[in-house]
């Protein structure tokens, strides 16, 4: 396994231990037993290593469900099984309430999912930041519904939760 993953599975494993804000660069260094200048060779802070963990398991398979242009609940059920990759990671991160949080990335995230699936679709009445907006908030939306989700256990399969989502909206 590459460092950089062997990183990554080192702040999955500290974040089900300790608030990640707490969690420090000395703290995964110290664990895996690597100079602070190896974390940096992959790394820019802590911070980098959500984002990364973002694209790799949210953004990265959600954009390829654009350029297959997916129906918006196929999208939506996309969103939803990508936290079922490493659930017990998600079901700590997501509570944290920090700077960089997982629920803030995950706005972040979903937001330039959504413009992308919009600029994929074309036409629109809106202006610009109308867009922005509009995208901002279906992404804070689905990701308050998400919280509740992973908080709750990932009881509910996917399909479920993508039908809850867009109820009464149709395609």
């Amino acid at each position: 396994m590459e460092t950089k993953q062997k990183i990554i599975d080192e702040y999955k494993t500290l974040v089900k231990e300790h608030k990640t804000a707490d969690i420090s660069v000395a703290e995964i260094c110290r664990s895996l037993g690597i100079s602070r200048k190896t974390f940096y060779n992959y790394f820019r802070d802590r911070y980098a290593i959500v984002e990364t963990i973002m694209f790799d398991e949210i953004e990265k398979p959600l954009l390829k469900a654009i350029d297959a242009e997916f129906s918006r609940k196929d999208l939506i059920r996309g969103i939803f099984e990508s936290f079922l990759y490493d659930k017990e990671f998600y079901k700590y991160a997501i509570i944290e309430d920090c700077q960089n949080s997982l629920y803030d990335n995950l706005i972040e995230s979903l937001t330039i999912i959504i413009s992308e699936k919009d600029k994929a679709k074309g036409k629109t009445v809106l202006t610009p930041k109308e867009c922005e907006y509009v995208n901002y908030k279906f992404a804070a939306d689905i990701v308050f519904i998400i919280k509740k989700w992973i908080l709750e256990g990932m009881v509910e399969s996917p399909e479920s939760m993508s039908k809850v989502y867009i109820y009464p909206k149709t395609e």
